[in-house]
Formats: structure tokens, C-alpha cells, sequence
């Protein structure tokens, strides 16, 4: 109806979609794979991102990947290297450390796209995902479809898309079954107590979900 009225929004009868912000967007993916650390406060923390990009610094910087809870705290506390600033952020448009901005860029890049589905900590957050998907044992497919994307997108899916959901998880699992080994190596850290074919199967699934236009886009 809005659309009808003012086609053009010349009256701000709507907000436009805006892309959140760089550290937004890891955060969110911490939240929804429910591995956010609440912790406040404290020194710097390292998250995981490419060797390579510490080694493109000026002089000598080593960047010790956090572990534990410290590994998944809000991107407010991740160290900043002036000269080589954190990879995600960069990807995703954060300003330079070193340089006043008052307003962000908003690019839109098939790099961005490949850093969510390949990063080592986006994928780490969508294996959180599948985990938290499948501890719910009592669930059928189409309950965890629908959970996942009310977790990722506030809003339940429309018949069509849980079809094509569906058929994702029923083709996906069937190529895990024949080729174990496959789920296996997607997994180095991957709880014992969980059967690998399932896990590997819904943090693919939970892949998609979190590389979604709608998901780092707000409304």
C-alpha cells in the first residue's frame, strides 16, 4: 500500500533497506548461532581471519587467535591493527582507523558474499547454528526449517520457501550419507555426541541462511 501511495518515497513513507554495519554483521551471526559471548568489558580479543592479512602489516604483528568465549565476543572488542585492519570489517566497509568518517560506504561485492559463505568464523557460526538446530532432537526438518528462520529472519517462511528448504536438506543429507568422509572433513571440531552426516548436513543449510540479503540487511 505504501508502495501505491508514494512509489518514489518522497513522502519517507518508508524506511529504505540499509545493510547493517560491518561489526554488526558478525554479531549478528554470533547471535544467531547462539556462540555470542556476553562477557563486557576487558582486553582486546583476536577472532579467527586469514594469516596472510597480519603479515601485510608494517613490522612485525602476530595475531593469536582467541579461544573460548573470547573467540566469539562482540566485534567491538576485536584488537585493531591500524595498517592492516581486521579482515571482515574491511570486506564489509568500516572505515579506516585512521581517518575521520562521518558516513560509512555501502558496497556490495561478490567478496562479501564468499567471506560469509567460506570465512573460517562465519563458517564456525553456522556450524554453531546447525548445533543449535539439531540439540533440539524432537524437531522434524520442517520444525528446524522454520525455527532457524524465525532465529535468522524474524518472520516465518512462506510455503515456497519451505519446499525449497526441504528438498535442500533432503539432497544435501543424501550426498553427505554417500560420501561420509565429506561431512567429516567439514568438521574438525565437531562434538562427539552428534552424528557428523546430520551436523554437516544442517550447518550447510545454516550456511545459506546467514549469506541471505535479508539477513545483514535491515528493513
Amino acid at each position: 500500500e505504501l508502495v501505491e501511495m508514494d512509489p518514489d518515497n518522497e513522502l519517507l513513507a518508508r524506511q529504505a533497506s540499509i545493510r547493517v554495519r560491518a561489526e554488526v554483521i558478525r554479531d549478528i551471526s554470533l547471535k544467531a548461532s547462539g556462540l555470542l559471548s556476553q562477557k563486557m568489558g576487558g582486553p582486546s580479543v583476536y577472532p579467527p581471519q586469514p594469516e596472510r592479512v597480519t603479515k601485510e602489516a608494517f613490522g612485525h604483528h602476530e595475531w593469536p587467535v582467541s579461544s573460548g568465549t573470547d573467540r566469539f565476543r562482540r566485534s567491538l572488542y576485536t584488537f585493531m591493527i591500524r595498517t592492516t585492519p581486521f579482515a571482515q570489517n574491511a570486506i564489509f566497509d568500516a572505515p579506516n582507523p585512521t581517518d575521520i568518517c562521518t558516513r560509512r560506504d555501502r558496497s556490495n561485492t561478490a567478496i562479501q558474499a564468499l567471506t560469509l559463505l567460506n570465512d573460517e568464523g562465519f563458517f564456525e557460526m553456522a556450524q554453531g547454528l546447525g548445533e543449535r538446530l539439531l540439540r533440539q532432537s524432537e524437531l522434524s526438518d520442517l520444525s528446524r526449517i522454520q525455527q532457524a528462520v524465525r532465529i535468522c529472519l524474524t518472520r516465518s517462511p512462506t510455503v515456497v520457501e519451505q519446499k525449497k528448504l526441504q528438498a535442500f536438506i533432503e539432497n544435501t543429507r543424501l550426498t553427505m550419507t554417500q560420501d561420509r568422509s565429506l561431512a567429516e572433513s567439514m568438521l574438525e571440531n565437531a562434538p562427539d555426541d552428534l552424528n557428523a552426516v546430520e551436523l554437516a548436513t544442517w550447518t550447510t543449510f545454516s550456511s545459506i541462511l546467514l549469506n541471505l540479503h535479508e539477513f545483514i540487511t535491515r528493513d
